[in-house]
């Protein structure tokens, strides 16, 4: 139960990490093209209360 919950901190980090470069105007997708990295950002922010889809997203 505690490594879960270590589990579920970090990826809450990782995802306020990945939030606050994205709105600092930084990259943070694979794609080139800006409507497939906007789509990917916007699956990332809904994906703010589920720490295990955020872990499979990165």
């Amino acid at each position: 139960m505690k490594y879960q919950q270590l589990e579920n901190l970090e990826s809450g980090w990782k995802w306020k990490y990945l939030v606050k470069k994205h709105r600092e105007g930084e990259l943070i997708t694979r794609y080139v093209e800006a409507s497939a990295a906007q789509e990917a950002v916007n699956l990332l922010l809904a994906l703010e209360n589920e720490p295990v889809r955020v872990n499979v997203w990165i």
